[in-house]
């Protein structure tokens, strides 16, 4: 279930300009390796496009 209020402070912070989150802490960039961490996707290296559909 997605929490609306946490996606919605997520996208006050975004920064379109750097691509990075802004904290009171600092900043923090999402990765590749955190999206295949996070998600399960297999990451095998191969830079071209998949053409879907």
């Amino acid at each position: 279930m997605l929490d609306l209020k946490l996606i919605n402070a997520f996208m006050e912070r975004w920064r379109l300009e750097t691509h990075t989150f802004h904290f009171p802490c600092g900043e923090c960039t999402i990765t590749l390796k955190d999206m295949r961490l996070q998600l399960g996707l297999p990451v095998d290296g191969y830079g071209g496009w998949i053409e879907m559909g």
